[in-house]
């Protein structure tokens, strides 16, 4: 059998038979030519076809593949799916696009397949996720068509799989950018609404603050025009040893009444910054409310105030606390009670404990509080409506301190009046513990005793001049050896030729700081033992002043036994870094 042209070209199927006898004798050949040229068209067109199918498969830009319909498994792929999907061609064969797609989304996948399958929809198409091999995640664009034989049997699929992770990338940032936009005018509404509910607040806040500062600068007068006065009259009477003693007590009042003013705002700013600590041990509030009564008792003895005192049995009201700071609060409420009620009036402190909560009560027959004030008395710059002549009333920093350091304890605090002239009442509340109190009280620094501190040289840096000579000069009265420089530079120059053993430095000192004259010390003199001390009127830095290199920090005007008892403990090794 042979396949031939003729002379056209045209092609038959030649087939030569031996032609047999009876008695199987060939007697000749029998000859069959069949024409066959329309079926080697056909056959020449299908390999064409499938060159070219070959060719796009192996070329084209997206990803095609091939699976069995029966089992889902890859038959073949193109080398463009296998660079989106991360493997090599061979490796993907035998794989199903089950085990390639991400699992949130095989549920879709499949039910698209059903419906294909069922005949329900020529083809499906969906955006899914792949897992790479290195197990990345990409995006791609899927549309799944399927083959079947004649009887409709399902053969296998074609997969023309598309790379859209970009383009999810991109809408992700649009959506991302709308979602935003969206937020932010939402933000933007929010904030319209309440600029103008809050206005009036606003404008309440900015009148109390304008209160404020003008009475800052009255309570900071009256002491300053005193403490002038007093230095006039100390000029004039130089020999009257007894006006000399008054003038003296009269003005260390009204220097601790300054300073009293500027530990408040102090601790205020520091409680509102977050940078206050508390020192927190087992405390019977019996031992806070005795310590505050008897520092306060002068005050209301001045005023003539009766003051009734209510205390449980020992150890009943025990708390988790900061005994200087709770005694703080009680000082200041007792403070607030005395100075608001007329002179000769009562002053009652209660304080009770039941199972879980440990209760200060502090009720006064003074001015009272009338109910517009009420809401605002524990907010900054909230002061009862007085006159000048009341300016003994303070500055409306008490309250605040004692809502954030009660707050600080996780109690609570409340205030109530009948109204105007009818006295006030205010109830701290706080945990109870039920632990027995630690032996180990709370106590303040060390006060050494005489002849304790030895006198050292000491070196005072501060830019002004008269508040470092005369710190110089009573650190010398009390036995030291002490120098005053103005800046950084002669505070450096002064170490190398003075040879401190303590250091007083200023924080705020032209040209160069004080934490910048700490580095420079501590890297020049690193294996000189020098105490370092910062003495400022800034709020405590511990953290800058630490890595600065400072021992200790001192609020100005600096306490004198609290600065001996920094010498003493240096001293015996336990006051340094």
């Amino acid at each position: 059998e042979l396949e031939v042209r003729d002379k056209s070209g045209r092609w038959y199927s030649l087939r030569v038979r031996p032609y047999r006898t009876l008695d199987n004798h060939v007697d000749g050949a029998v000859i069959v030519v069949v024409d066959i040229d329309t079926l080697k068209r056909s056959e020449h067109a299908v390999r064409e076809s499938e060159a070219r199918y070959r060719a796009m498969f192996a070329s084209t830009n997206v990803g095609v593949s091939e699976t069995d319909a029966e089992t889902g498994r890859l038959l073949r792929v193109n080398e463009q799916f296998a660079r989106i999907i991360g493997y090599p061609a061979a490796e993907l064969v035998g794989k199903t696009f089950l085990e390639l797609t991400h699992p949130d989304d095989m549920p879709g996948d499949l039910e698209g397949y059903s419906r294909l399958v069922r005949g329900e929809i020529p083809f499906y198409e969906v955006e899914k996720r792949l897992v790479r091999k290195d197990g990345t995640i990409v995006w791609v664009h899927v549309t799944v068509n399927l083959v079947r034989d004649a009887a409709s049997r399902p053969l296998h699929t074609v997969v023309i799989t598309i790379d859209i992770t970009e383009r999810k990338r991109v809408e992700e940032a649009l959506r991302e950018t709308h979602e935003d936009a969206v937020q932010s005018r939402r933000a933007m509404e929010k904030l319209n609404v309440a600029l103008r509910e809050n206005e009036t607040e606003l404008s309440e806040a900015d009148r109390r603050k304008n209160e404020f500062l003008a009475m800052l600068g009255h309570e900071l007068r009256n002491p300053l025009a005193a403490l002038t006065h007093g230095l006039d009259l100390m000029e004039r009477v130089p020999d009257n040893r007894a006006r000399l003693e008054e003038l003296h007590g009269m003005m260390v009042r009204q220097t601790k009444r300054m300073a009293t003013l500027l530990d408040q705002l102090v601790d205020i700013a520091r409680v509102i910054t977050g940078k206050i600590e508390l020192s927190k041990g087992c405390i019977d509030l019996a031992d806070v409310v005795r310590a505050a009564v008897e520092t306060m008792r002068p005050l209301v003895e001045s005023q003539r105030h009766k003051l009734t005192l209510s205390l449980p049995p020992e150890r009943s009201a025990l708390v988790l606390g900061d005994a200087v700071r709770l005694t703080q609060v009680v000082e200041n409420l007792l403070t607030n009670a005395a100075k608001y009620t007329n002179e000769g009036g009562q002053i009652a402190l209660t304080l009770e404990a039941d199972k879980d909560k440990a209760r200060i009560i502090i009720r006064d027959t003074g001015i009272g509080m009338s109910a517009e004030l009420l809401p605002h008395i524990f907010e900054v710059f909230t002061q009862a409506p007085r006159s000048l002549e009341r300016a003994k009333g303070g500055m409306g920093l008490g309250l605040p301190l004692v809502r954030r350091l009660v707050e600080m304890h996780e109690g609570q605090v409340n205030a109530s009046s009948p109204g105007l002239d009818h006295g006030s009442e205010f109830i701290v509340i706080l945990p109870r513990m039920l632990e027995r109190r630690s032996k180990k009280r709370p106590e303040g620094d060390p006060v050494p005793e005489p002849g304790k501190v030895v006198p050292r040289r000491i070196l005072v840096v501060d830019d002004e001049e008269d508040t470092a000579v005369m710190f110089a000069d009573l650190l010398e009265k009390d036995g030291h050896q002490a120098l005053a420089v103005n800046d950084g530079p002669a505070a450096l120059a002064a170490i190398r030729t003075f040879r401190p053993e303590v250091v007083l430095l200023d924080l705020g000192l032209p040209e160069m700081d004080g934490y910048e004259v700490a580095r420079r010390l501590r890297e020049e003199h690193g294996d000189k033992k020098i105490l370092l001390i910062a003495v400022t009127g800034y709020q405590k830095d511990a953290s800058r002043l630490n890595q600065a290199g400072f021992d200790h920090h001192l609020i100005k005007p600096p306490d004198m036994r609290k600065l001996s008892s920094l010498l003493v403990a240096w001293a015996s090794g336990s006051g340094t870094r």
